[in-house]
């Protein structure tokens, strides 16, 4: 049977505010719609493995599933269903399939954008990067992203509880693991410049700092982080731009362990 202009119009417009597969139930299309959504659930956890690749993956296969909505010929032995049906088994669909996505992005693997240059120059501003929600104990090294006055930010661990930090104006920070003890880290005065740091981190906390050390807003301002405020461990870089060029270079870039610079 001919799909009608409007009926394909609609279809496509579904597409591309809903998830994929949810155009092919405007068309009547319900296996093919089941097996387009299953496919990003299923592929989507491969971005713990494959981080970069996975995400790739699964836009093109969104990319592919509206192609296919808007060429997708009319079947003689299927009859697109009424209006009320369509609308009904899209939000079916949805309701199946939108909780499970975000699930997989709040449980497993989420996407941020770099809120500055902090973190330069292994993070820019315009980097999106894959944060891993599985880290459940970050490490001396790896870079996180966590909350703090209902924002995100990424940074350096340079610290875990139990060290002690000692920072002077113009060297490198210096960690001390052997349980020698300071004053417990706290939070600087708002818009405070911070001039020397000695302090040991409270258990259950991380203290933080930015690689682009001389302008970032870390724990020598903010105090130690609480790992319940930790979201995860960044992991890649899958898209880079600035303004409207695009950094291909950063693209794929892994976000291994380090130290601040």
């Amino acid at each position: 049977m001919t799909i009608s202009r409007g009926r394909r119009i609609a279809a496509v417009l579904v597409a591309l505010l809903m998830p994929a597969g949810s155009g092919h139930f405007v068309l009547g299309r319900w296996a093919r719609g089941v097996a387009w959504g299953a496919s990003m659930l299923v592929i989507y956890p491969l971005t713990l493995v494959w981080p970069v690749p996975a995400v790739m993956v699964v836009s093109f296969i969104a990319l592919l599933s509206l192609v296919d909505v808007a060429v997708l010929p009319g079947n003689s032995s299927v009859e697109p269903p009424r209006v009320g049906r369509a609308a009904l088994a899209v939000l079916a669909f949805t309701a199946v399939v939108a909780p499970l996505r975000y699930a997989e992005r709040f449980l497993l693997v989420e996407p941020f954008v770099t809120p500055g240059d902090a973190m330069a120059p292994t993070l820019l501003t315009g980097d999106h990067f894959l944060v891993d929600h599985t880290v459940r104990t970050p490490a001396h090294g790896d870079i996180v992203a966590f909350r703090a006055q209902d924002l995100v930010f990424v940074s350096r661990i340079a610290a875990v509880g139990g060290d002690t930090v000692t920072i002077h104006p113009g060297e490198p920070p210096a960690l001390n693991r052997s349980g020698a003890s300071a004053a417990p880290c706290q939070p600087s005065p708002a818009h405070a410049q911070v001039v020397d740091v000695d302090c040991t981190v409270p258990n259950g906390a991380v203290f933080v700092l930015g690689d682009n050390f001389e302008h970032s807003l870390d724990s020598r301002h903010r105090g130690p982080i609480a790992l319940s405020d930790v979201i995860g461990r960044a992991m890649a870089i899958h898209f880079s731009s600035e303004g409207f060029t695009v950094r291909w270079s950063r693209i794929g870039s892994r976000l291994d362990r380090g130290s601040p610079e």
